[in-house]
């Protein structure tokens, strides 16, 4: 289309389309309140949009209305995709592949037996399907022919830069490539684990870490690439890992684990001390939040802590430190206390007493920072200062979803993840727009090394990582 025209469909037979690249979107009218799963468009103009119980929308007017064509079957179509304006497929869960001649006016089924997803051509004659098997057509769909599935997974989408280079993802987080049109496809890179990753740290581009339930560590030395499970000594839930050099390091939770050895080994250093949110400053001082929302503070490298009274009742939730002196802490109440000096005394500059609670702090710097507050009827706000907290600003009010965790690269450029989504701002937080191509569980965990590279992990052991656009 152009880089400032789409479309997006899905619950309720609902779509909306945005000639602003997506800062804002635009109700369109549609002719069935079944779910929709996946469009086509062929021009700003005409396009098709499938989903359940048989239905095919169609457009010609750039979605000023939509024709609802008879497909008749209340079958449930998961995919579709168009070569020209007459040459169209679409894949379905009942085992057959549809095919159109006439730009999706009538359509003939194939009986395949397999449960299909996705379904992409290069050419007028080659293309693959992918769902409970990988199939491939080399005369236009007429016929399909089983490849080798690598894994015994089944997949929920692929996609061919050419008739030789292709990459399938599905079930469990599995990746499978090609390299020469399918005759061979080999696994790329499969999750860390099977269970929840809480927290992701990056020392560099290429070494990383990521903490999570029952224990799970797992380590990447080529920028998540791959990823190798490590022996962490627990089976209790790690939900913060902070490095301080690639040597030393810690992973918190219900226990607090450290590394001096590169993460070869680990030794527990406090049974049960409970983090939730842990900053080590440099080798020796270490700021952390505990399961109870207190705040502690370690002065020789974790092997003791003390509590740090802010003078105020509030449960706390997040924390971010510059340095050994200045940060900030915030929580219920829409709290957000500072200090310039290592804690001993702590200014009120924001809230207290409000109905929501702060979730989420970063500060690029020691003037410029944010805060994600949650209110009742899981709403959001998003605060902003430019002055080192003195005064805030709301820039995002009433988004539906929990924002989790907040990242800036610089004065414009930051994320967010919310809900299994990341969300991205390229003006300071004033408008953020949902990243495309993400399809996960919801998101606990955010880290970036710079501008362009980053990560975000969540639930069922899920890594994302973003290194060309910036998250674009």
């Amino acid at each position: 289309m152009n880089p400032l025209t789409g479309y997006t469909a899905g619950h309720l037979g609902r779509i909306f389309k945005t000639t602003d690249g997506g800062d804002s979107w635009i109700s369109q009218v549609s002719t069935t309140d079944s779910p929709l799963l996946s469009s086509y468009f062929m021009d700003s103009n005409t396009g098709l949009i499938v989903g359940w119980n048989g239905k095919i929308l169609k457009t010609i007017n750039g979605g000023t209305t939509w024709d609802s064509i008879p497909s008749g079957t209340n079958n449930r179509f998961t995919s579709v995709f168009f070569r020209n304006y007459n040459n169209g497929w679409m894949t379905s869960e009942n085992g057959n592949i549809y095919r159109t001649l006439n730009g999706g006016l009538n359509w003939t089924s194939i009986s395949i037996g397999s449960t299909l997803f996705s379904v992409k051509f290069v050419n007028d004659l080659t293309g693959w399907a992918v769902g409970t098997a990988i199939l491939k057509t080399i005369n236009g769909g007429n016929n399909w022919f089983a490849q080798t599935n690598p894994a015994n997974e089944y997949y929920k989408s692929v996609n061919f830069l050419n008739d030789q280079y292709g990459i399938a993802v599905g079930n469990k987080g599995i990746i499978i490539k090609t390299t020469n049109s399918g005759q061979n496809w080999f696994e790329v890179s499969y999750k860390a684990t099977a269970n929840s990753i809480e927290d992701i740290y990056f020392i560099n581009d290429m070494t990383g870490w990521a903490v999570g339930y029952y224990g799970d560590i797992v380590h990447t030395s080529n920028t998540g690439f791959t990823w190798n499970k490590v022996f962490s000594k627990t089976n209790l839930i790690l939900s913060s890992v902070s490095f301080y050099d690639n040597l030393t390091g810690w992973a918190a939770g219900s226990d607090l684990l450290k590394t001096t050895n590169g993460g070869l080994n680990w030794v527990n250093q406090y049974n049960g001390i409970g983090i939730s949110e842990l900053k080590s400053i440099d080798i020796n001082n270490m700021w952390a939040l505990k399961s109870n929302f207190s705040l502690i503070k370690s002065i020789n490298g974790g092997d003791n802590w003390s509590t740090v009274n802010t003078g105020y009742p509030n449960q706390l939730y997040d924390l971010y430190f510059l340095n050994n002196l200045t940060g900030w802490v915030i929580g219920s109440g829409e709290i957000i206390l500072s200090t310039t000096n290592g804690g001993s005394s702590w200014i009120l500059q924001n809230g207290g007493g409000g109905p929501g609670l702060s979730k989420s702090v970063f500060f690029l710097n020691n003037l410029t920072g944010w805060v994600s507050v949650i209110n009742p009827g899981n709403s959001n706000m998003l605060l902003k200062t430019t002055n080192g907290g003195i005064n805030w600003v709301y820039l995002v009010y009433g988004v539906q979803n929990q924002f989790n965790n907040l990242y800036f690269a610089d004065q414009n450029s930051g994320w967010m993840t919310s809900s299994g989504r990341i969300y991205h701002s390229t003006n300071g937080g004033i408008n953020w727009n949902v990243q495309g191509g993400i399809n996960s569980s919801d998101l606990n965990a955010l880290f970036f090394i710079n501008n362009l590279t980053g990560w975000a992990g969540g639930y069922n052991g899920a890594i994302l990582k973003d290194n060309k656009t910036g998250g674009k």
